[in-house]
């Protein structure tokens, strides 16, 4: 790397399933006789539709920001100034992680109800992630789209620990940063529910208060800004980085994110009970949460909103330098922007029931099917546009000369069409050869009762 680089987009894979519920097949029992965890109705189901929609979205905004790359900027215009700010699909992937990771933990501390097992819970999470992820790795390798040095080389890439290696952050699956920037939260998830629920002096209730939690995500959201604040202050080498541009790679530079999923899934928590409000609210709360729900049946002028301040970003500020990377306050300023258009396009889509034609095709079968293969597009994409640019870089006998005439001059619609393409083919390959297969294990015989293991 020479500088500090803007990162390559990646999109997490984040199921768009309850994750930290309780398995099938035993609801969790009430601790201390309060009442058990809401568990997922038939409108969780097409809320969850949505969302598995709203993944695809995502995801095709990665392969259109690296298409971009790879084409060069006159190559892709009319859309060059939108593709380069096209990697807030990451943002989207976050904010969406956080309010469906932390919404059964949210429920949970507003019942005072029993949260999901911390080890069940990492190994389902590890079982989404990693399969898939070595399929790809592995089968790139395969296929001679990347290659390893050393056996170290391959531990580091297989662990997702190569973020902490200057030379390897961007070997291998380039975007595969976003999936380390994903196991870190969903490791630290568990712990921060802990410390919650902290029993204090005289045996308090274990339900968590709202102020409480509601302290908690703020105090995350605000430390991603204190971090990023911090590391702008000074250059300090981290090979032939900075510690600052290695550091965008890590979760507490996007911590603020996970936040913003995390403050709607307790405000659901908080506020919702079913279809309607809960019986605590006071009365200017119910209020404020009626008129939300009300504005958010509709998914469509929030999507608007989104793709205006997106729009107003690209063409008002644009894409970091890639010798310079992010810093202070342009650092900042891309994060509240990408923090707000995926609040934006998650919050609509988390309400149960609602209206529109943006919910209708995101929760279509098209639009789910397109979600659930969006992990494996995210996996696979990028090492064959980069391969086409590669190939396209000089003009190859027998081919228009439009598809490539020199580097940075390659068919932006070439690159794209096969990004798409391959990356679809072989992500649907990986769900129905791993990443299906695998959910099958689930709930391991193997763990002992207190982990979760359940009869």
């Amino acid at each position: 790397m020479s500088g500090d680089p803007t990162p390559a987009a990646g999109a997490p894979a984040d199921a768009t399933e309850p994750s930290g519920a309780e398995p099938a097949g035993g609801a969790p029992t009430p601790v201390g006789g309060a009442a058990p965890a809401r568990q997922p109705t038939g409108g969780d189901r097409a809320r969850l539709l949505g969302l598995d929609g709203l993944r695809g979205v995502a995801a095709s905004l990665i392969v259109v920001h690296h298409a971009a790359n790879v084409s060069g900027a006159q190559r892709s215009a009319p859309f060059t100034q939108l593709a380069a700010v096209a990697d807030v699909g990451v943002a989207v992937f976050f904010v969406l992680s956080g309010f469906v990771i932390y919404r059964p933990f949210a429920a949970a501390h507003a019942d005072g109800a029993r949260v999901p097992e911390a080890v069940s819970f990492w190994w389902r999470r590890a079982l989404r992630v990693l399969p898939a992820y070595w399929f790809a790795l592995f089968g790139l390798w395969a296929l001679g789209l990347n290659s390893f040095d050393s056996f170290g080389e391959v531990a580091a890439h297989a662990s997702l620990t190569h973020v902490l290696s200057p030379g390897l952050a961007f070997s291998g699956i380039s975007q595969s940063w976003s999936l380390s920037v994903e196991l870190s939260f969903y490791a630290v998830v568990p712990l921060i529910s802990w410390a919650l629920r902290r029993r204090r002096a005289g045996g308090a209730t274990p339900a968590v208060s709202a102020r409480r939690e509601w302290t908690m995500v703020a105090a995350l959201f605000a430390t991603g800004y204190l971090v990023r604040l911090v590391l702008s202050l000074g250059e300090i080498s981290w090979g032939d980085s900075t510690l600052r541009g290695m550091s965008f790679l890590w979760l507490p530079t996007n911590i603020d994110l996970f936040a913003i999923g995390m403050a709607v899934a307790v405000f659901h928590a908080r506020n919702f009970d079913g279809q309607g409000l809960t019986e605590h609210l006071r009365p200017r709360a119910r209020a404020v949460a009626e008129r939300l729900r009300v504005a958010s049946r509709a998914a469509g002028p929030w999507w608007l909103v989104a793709f205006a301040l997106l729009a107003a970003y690209a063409y008002a500020v644009g894409p970091a330098d890639f010798n310079v990377g992010y810093r202070g306050w342009f650092w900042e300023r891309r994060q509240l922007t990408y923090g707000l258009i995926g609040l934006a396009l998650v919050f609509p889509l988390s309400w149960r029931g609602g209206r529109g034609a943006t919910r209708r095709v995101l929760a279509s079968s098209v639009g789910v099917w397109f979600g659930v293969f969006s992990y494996g597009l995210y996996l696979w994409h990028n090492s064959w546009i980069e391969r086409v640019g590669t190939e396209l870089a000089q003009p190859v006998p027998g081919l228009p000369a439009f598809l490539g005439t020199g580097p940075g001059n390659v068919s932006f619609l070439a690159t794209l069409a096969v990004g798409f393409t391959l990356g679809l083919i072989c992500g649907a390959i990986g769900w129905f050869v791993v990443e299906e297969p695998t959910q099958r294990f689930r709930s391991p015989r193997w763990l002992p009762r207190r982990f979760g293991r359940r009869r």
